[in-house]
């Protein structure tokens, strides 16, 4: 499960996330991990999208009482 990238704003938009990303996956791959899951919000979709994961269903995340975050949960086979 990938929980949550993020890019200092110096220095986005320069592959840094991909390639941590991808080294995450190489790396899950070599493991024997057959698939990878996160929950992506609405602005990191097209990211995740990019990388190979596939949206399967939204969700509302829970952060406090009566406040919830949109989501879309998303899958890669490895």
């Amino acid at each position: 499960h990938v929980r949550h990238f993020v890019t200092d704003h110096r220095v986005t938009r320069q592959g840094i996330a991909s390639a941590l990303m991808g080294h995450c996956l190489s790396q899950a791959r070599a493991a024997g991990v057959v698939r990878m899951m996160c929950q992506a919000t609405r602005t990191a979709l097209p990211f995740y999208q990019r990388m190979g994961f596939v949206g399967q269903r939204e969700i509302y995340v829970p952060l406090d009482a009566g406040i919830t975050f949109p989501a879309i949960v998303m899958e890669q086979y490895l």
